[in-house]
């Protein structure tokens, strides 16, 4: 997928100026051997119970109809994670534990609310489809790099539990936001640079 990116800067906490075009992630609690791979990219292929991702993506099509959205999934084993992906811009990695979602819409766009799109509705929905389909009910919202809650991602990496990166994230970058809109100060245009959330369903 060819995509455009133009990047977007905020003064953060600490003065110095935060690059937001990092990408918007979402990691969800996931149980490889409750709800197999396999099982995964079949429900998605078929989109079975992805009524709201299926959507999405047809919508995506007729709005920006010259972005290259994909025919079809794929399935790629790597070392330490199996990633899906190939359609609407979005990839899942998924260790023994954990499931990684991730989507080209910027972490700025995200936490920056007001677009005609309602970017963070339509991102939320999608991430609440997913977590109804691996028997999850939270996830945490956080940007893939650039920021310190990003560092988090070395513990899904290494295949450590869900609980641990709560736990890693509370440590290092204090209480998660109440609301998506807090982590961006729109009368100082500031963001908290060790902004995430944790979003229940």
């Amino acid at each position: 997928m060819t995509v455009v990116k133009h990047e977007i800067y905020l003064t953060g906490i600490s003065g110095r100026m935060i690059n937001l075009s990092a990408d918007f992630l979402a990691i969800l609690e996931y149980g490889r051997l409750e709800y197999p791979t396999e099982l995964f990219y079949e429900n998605l292929r078929t989109f079975k119970n992805f009524g709201f991702m299926k959507d999405w993506i047809e919508r995506s099509r007729i709005k920006y109809p010259n972005s290259d959205w994909g025919n079809k999934w794929y399935v790629r084993d790597e070392e330490s994670y199996i990633e899906i992906g190939g359609m609407g811009g979005i990839v899942f990695l998924l260790t023994n534990k954990c499931c990684l979602v991730s989507h080209y819409i910027s972490w700025g766009h995200f936490v920056m609310e007001g677009d005609a799109e309602d970017i963070q509705n339509n991102l939320r929905s999608l991430i609440r489809e997913i977590a109804a389909n691996i028997g999850t009910n939270q996830a945490i919202y956080i940007p893939d790099s650039s920021y310190k809650a990003s560092k988090v991602q070395d513990l899904f990496y290494d295949d450590k539990e869900y609980h641990l990166l709560k736990s890693w994230l509370l440590s290092n970058c204090g209480e998660p936001t109440v609301r998506i809109s807090d982590i961006y100060d729109v009368s100082s245009n500031r963001i908290n640079t060790n902004g995430y959330i944790v979003d229940f369903f």
